[in-house]
C-alpha cells in the first residue's frame, strides 16, 4: 500500500476522507504494474496522479473501468508511464454525472406528482360538473328501457310496433 505524504494527515476532518481517497487511488495506480508492467509507477508519481483517478471515481467509474481504460490498446513500448497515464486519464475522463431530473409538483398544492399537472387530491376536490337532475335520470332510465325493449321486439307497456 502507498501511504499519504508525511504531514498531510488531519485526524477528524474532511482531510481524512481526502487522504483515504488519494491513498485508494494511488493504490489502484500501483496495481496497474501487475496488470501491465509497462505502466509501472513510482510512489511519488502514483500520489501525483491520484487526484485524477479520484475524479474518475466521483464520476462513477469503477476500478475495473479505470484499469481497462488505461491498459487497452497500449503501444508496443511506453517510455514515460506517468505521462502516458496522465494523458489517458485526462483525455478519456468520463462526463460529469447528469443532474437528477427536476421533481414534478402539483400546480396547486406543490405535492410531489408523477406527471405534471395536479395531484389526485386536488383533482378529486373539484366538482365533476353539474349534477344531473332526478327527472333527467328518470327519463334516461326510461329511454334505455324502451331501447332495450325495442331491440327485443317487446315493449315495457306492451308490444312495440315494427319499424317501417
Amino acid at each position: 500500500t502507498l501511504p499519504s505524504p508525511a504531514g498531510a494527515r488531519r485526524k477528524g476532518s474532511e482531510g481524512d476522507d481526502s487522504d483515504k481517497e488519494s491513498t485508494a487511488s494511488a493504490e489502484l495506480l500501483a496495481r496497474l504494474a501487475r496488470t501491465e508492467p509497462k505502466l509501472a509507477l513510482g510512489r511519488a508519481e502514483a500520489l501525483r496522479l491520484a487526484p485524477l483517478v479520484a475524479q474518475w471515481r466521483r464520476r462513477g467509474a469503477s476500478d475495473l473501468h479505470i484499469i481497462n481504460t488505461l491498459t487497452a490498446g497500449l503501444p508496443p513500448s511506453v517510455y514515460h508511464p506517468a505521462r502516458f497515464i496522465e494523458t489517458r486519464l485526462r483525455a478519456k475522463m468520463p462526463a460529469e454525472p447528469a443532474a437528477p431530473p427536476a421533481r414534478l409538483e402539483c400546480d396547486e398544492c406543490r405535492a410531489p406528482v408523477v406527471v405534471s399537472g395536479r395531484c389526485r387530491a386536488c383533482r378529486d376536490a373539484e366538482p365533476a360538473g353539474p349534477r344531473a337532475s332526478a327527472e333527467f335520470v328518470q327519463r334516461l332510465t326510461r329511454g334505455a328501457a324502451l331501447a332495450r325493449a325495442a331491440l327485443r321486439g317487446t315493449s315495457a307497456a306492451g308490444p312495440v310496433p315494427a319499424f317501417a
